[in-house]
């Protein structure tokens, strides 16, 4: 009886010697790997709360165009909805919708404001800038009649959108000149006389309001 009241008085003072206030006095009086109990009066950590938050593959994107989104943190379910920043044509269901983790853009133009709601009533959201589409079928020429001009042709499929066109050209792709402004319903230009065995740099954006389609770039060389 004395040897293990010896025993149990030098593992409490072993115990309380090296702190260990969380393990078990059982299994070290009986040689066992100690134990970790639960302290009494230490609440455990909380998780940090991280709000919803919403991000966008990319910030701009041309019109009709589809472009992934990404919902996270906050508490689902996520409820996402779409709606008009500072919008130059389109409104309603032309703002676009959400399918999935997509928005699709319905046509309009302009900045456009995608938000989440959590189940919270938390929101997040991001905005997208929406592009025209550029000009298509784009082609340059010098040659006849006259082999002083140079002639810019295109097409575009939904001028009516759109304010019009800008034609910028440069012969060193440093220097441009200020922009040749084109309405929505022309789509050719014609230079003046220019001279020959040059090269001349073109650069043609369709144009509505504030905002430039992706440019199209075109070379020809007079000679």
């Amino acid at each position: 009886m004395k040897h293990v009241m010896g025993i149990l008085i030098l593992s409490i003072l072993l115990f309380l010697q090296t702190g260990c206030d969380s393990y078990s006095l059982v299994g070290m009086i009986e040689g066992s790997t100690p134990s970790p109990v639960p302290v009494l009066g230490v609440v455990p950590p909380e998780v940090p709360f991280i709000p919803v938050s919403l991000t966008l593959a990319n910030p701009t994107m041309m019109r009709g165009a589809s472009l992934d989104i990404f919902t996270s943190d906050g508490k689902p379910p996520y409820e996402v909805s779409v709606f008009a920043g500072e919008v130059v044509t389109g409104s309603g269901s032309l703002l676009g919708s959400i399918s999935s983790n997509s928005y699709t853009n319905g046509g309009a133009i302009g900045k456009i404001i995608i938000r989440v709601t959590d189940s919270d009533g938390d929101m997040s959201g991001a905005t997208v800038t929406v592009l025209p589409q550029k000009p298509t079928n784009v082609t340059v020429t010098y040659d006849v009649p006259s082999r002083k001009k140079i002639y810019i042709k295109w097409s575009y499929v939904y001028p009516g959108i759109i304010s019009g066109f800008e034609i910028y050209s440069s012969t060193d792709f440093i220097t441009w000149t200020p922009p040749i402004n084109v309405n929505n319903t022309t789509f050719d230009y014609t230079t003046g006389d220019v001279p020959k065995n040059i090269t001349y740099y073109f650069k043609i954006y369709a144009v509505s309001g504030e905002y430039r389609s992706p440019v199209v770039p075109l070379t020809v060389k007079t000679n």
